[in-house]
């Protein structure tokens, strides 16, 4: 809802095969005056071409000098090889994983990546927790 009408603009799949520019592809958002953004543009028939092709390393050395923190959003890792791929040009990587319902697999999984140093300061993000209020604090629930 943020983004509403974010698919009517050009964005980081028109930067790649070079049919906008970096100032074409950067959005002003309308949820602070302190966050731009770029959002994926159309879906090209090989994204992971279009990834190994340089640009998005370059997108992301320019950017790097203009932005204090860059937020890369990706599918999860291990649906699509995109997700790794990028992941690689990432100082830190947050996995967001779902309470009682991420199978112990993607934790073992996520556990080899960060093992084989194959993603950057992983950290993992638990939502959907249950919370239960005491007096003054909150506890998780089992």
């Amino acid at each position: 809802n943020y983004f509403e009408h974010h698919h009517l603009q050009p964005g980081l799949s028109n930067y790649l095969i070079q049919a906008a520019s970096e100032n074409d592809i950067i959005q002003s958002s309308s949820v602070s005056d302190q966050l731009d953004c770029i959002h994926s543009g159309p879906i090209p028939p090989n994204p992971t071409e279009l990834i190994a092709n340089g640009r998005l390393e370059k997108l992301l050395e320019s950017l790097r000098k203009q932005y204090d923190c860059i937020i890369l959003d990706t599918p999860p890792i291990g649906l699509v090889a995109d997700a790794l791929q990028i992941s690689s040009l990432a100082t830190h990587t947050i996995f967001v994983l779902k309470f009682k319902s991420t199978k112990m697999e993607h934790l073992e999984f996520l556990n080899d990546l960060g093992m084989q140093k194959k993603v950057p300061s992983p950290s993992l993000v638990l939502n959907v927790v249950p919370l239960k209020k005491s007096k003054n604090y909150y506890y998780y629930k089992q």
